[in-house]
């Protein structure tokens, strides 16, 4: 949890943060006893934030939050304790806890994220985040440095005399994602420009 939400949230956030982190650690062991991962040589989870939770051990929590450390140690874990055993079950199984900062003012579906439908992660408004500092962020890219990133992914595009045309947005979901880009004559899905800028979103 320290790792994974500011200390500083409202207590009932980092309650919720600690059920999801539980939830999703307790799922990820059961799977680990029915397929195990050759990778994690045994173990049920691993610190690669990119595919797994994140985590700080106690050296990295306090290089992390300096002197300040021991309180946000403190509030975290009685948010954790407050919340006991509690875990988030579906059909009676533990759900594919999946969390995010900030919507676009209505949550995605798993299928438009993962391309695989799981029934409880469907869109539902979720307007609070319109007031998130997190809700709106912008990127400024030249000409060159717009050209540049698209033809380092894709050198054979072609692009018209009109920068304005470079980028075409077409299709969205529901909930604001891109699903597909044109890129001078080169299209790729929302994800896929998202990586190429390194957007936070796919709603852009």
């Amino acid at each position: 949890v320290l790792a994974e939400m500011p200390a500083s949230y409202h207590e009932e956030a980092l309650k919720a943060q600690a059920v999801a982190a539980r939830t999703y650690a307790v799922r990820q062991r059961e799977k680990q006893r029915l397929a195990p991962d050759e990778l994690l040589m045994g173990a049920d989870i691993s610190n690669d934030s990119t595919k797994y939770q994140a985590y700080f051990t106690p050296e990295q929590a306090k290089a992390f939050y300096g002197d300040s450390y021991e309180a946000y140690y403190n509030i975290v874990s009685t948010a954790v304790d407050a919340t006991g055993n509690e875990v988030l079950i579906y059909n009676g199984e533990p759900i594919v806890a999946a969390f995010h900062s900030t919507s676009g003012g209505r949550t995605e579906s798993a299928e438009i994220v993962w391309g695989s439908a799981v029934e409880y992660l469907v869109p539902v408004e979720s307007t609070e985040d319109e007031s998130s500092p997190a809700y709106l962020d912008e990127k400024v890219f030249t000409e060159d440095e717009l050209s540049a990133r698209i033809e380092a992914e894709y050198p054979d595009t072609i692009f018209g005399d009109n920068p304005e045309e470079w980028i075409v947005i077409g299709d969205r979901s529901v909930s604001g994602t891109v699903l597909e880009v044109q890129l001078g004559d080169t299209a790729v899905s929302g994800t896929e420009f998202r990586r190429i800028f390194s957007l936070k979103s796919a709603n852009f």
